[in-house]
């Protein structure tokens, strides 16, 4: 999660509008920065398992309540409050409502983000995805492949313009994937596992390359791209977590942990801050990467905060509840 969070907030720092930053060689991978989406995806859906059959544990009569609860009270409050911070910045509350909701993301009209609207959606829809990947297997989730894929080329094709809910549902079948290979037994994960997850990672980028320098009007709307990461996401996975167990540097690690725990603030944190960085007080009165630094510590700062903030205020409802 750490890895997936800063390729996401350099995409986003190299791709905003008169963004005065290059990383040489290397844009042409953070370029890709989206990839990091699919990593939170596909991440989410494996982990979903464990917490789901913890949930079944606990509390086998109410485990879907459970499961439930567990999921929105770690994702409303900090999206509501920095919804309501956002709004309070540019002095405009006619979006709140379509933001928190997530409405807006659904009709296509006045949205914070489009990341949060999508995992609620998945995260609703788990225990059913769940069911049906026990009952059909990998047909499921090829089954799937082929309904988004269809759905996806079908939408870009009688569309002019770049819809951002494609991006969502592209995201579908790499989400079903993660809940796959959560279910699996352990010794599913043997070395052919990985040798052809390794060959698909391969073909994936292929397809990702081949389709990005593609002249059809077809791609130009959103959802093909991220597609291609269903391939590439498992091989690469393992690579990063292969990678770094063989350097094994314990101050990398927790600062990779910290970024981890932390992902989702900073995703939401970022996410206007970035894109409007040339925009940001003070920018290009300093060096740009003395800027850049020391908009990430603050950044990380924040979502630090907030973090701990939510925690604190979960903490106190649930004694409130239990006094009650």
């Amino acid at each position: 999660m750490g890895i997936a969070i800063i390729w996401v907030i350099l995409y986003h720092l190299i791709l905003t509008q008169n963004s005065p930053y290059s990383f040489g060689f290397l844009d042409s991978i953070l370029g890709n920065g989206y990839g990091g989406v699919d990593i939170f995806l596909y991440l989410s859906g494996f982990g979903l398992v464990r917490s789901w059959n913890k949930c079944l544990q606990q509390n086998h009569s109410h485990a879907i309540n459970l499961f439930y609860k567990r999921r929105i009270l770690r994702l409303a409050p900090t999206y509501i409050f920095i919804c309501i911070l956002y709004s309070i910045y540019q002095n405009n509350w006619n979006t709140l409502f379509y933001s928190i909701s997530t409405i807006g993301h659904w009709i296509n009209h006045n949205r914070y983000d489009w990341y949060v609207p999508t995992i609620l959606l998945l995260y609703l829809s788990f225990p059913i995805l769940y069911k049906l990947i026990q009952k059909y297997k990998f047909r499921f989730l090829i089954i799937s492949f082929i309904i988004i894929l269809l759905v996806t080329i079908s939408f870009n094709y009688l569309s002019i313009t770049n819809d951002l809910r494609m991006l969502s549902i592209s995201r579908i079948p790499i989400f079903i994937l993660g809940i796959y290979h959560g279910i699996c037994p352990i010794s599913y994960f043997n070395r052919s596992y990985y040798f052809r997850n390794t060959i698909l990672m391969f073909i994936g980028l292929v397809l990702l390359f081949s389709l990005k320098h593609s002249p059809l009007r077809i791609l130009f709307c959103g959802g093909l791209f991220q597609l291609t990461f269903l391939f590439i996401t498992p091989g690469l996975c393992h690579i990063i977590s292969w990678t770094l167990n063989t350097i094994k540097l314990p101050i990398l690690n927790s600062i990779l942990s910290l970024l981890g725990i932390l992902s989702y603030e900073l995703y939401l944190i970022h996410l206007k801050l970035i894109e409007n960085i040339v925009k940001l007080p003070f920018f290009g009165e300093i060096n740009h990467w003395v800027y850049f630094t020391i908009l990430i510590i603050l950044i990380i700062t924040i979502s630090y905060m907030t973090n701990k903030l939510m925690h604190i205020i979960l903490n106190i409802i649930s004694k409130i509840k239990f006094s009650i």
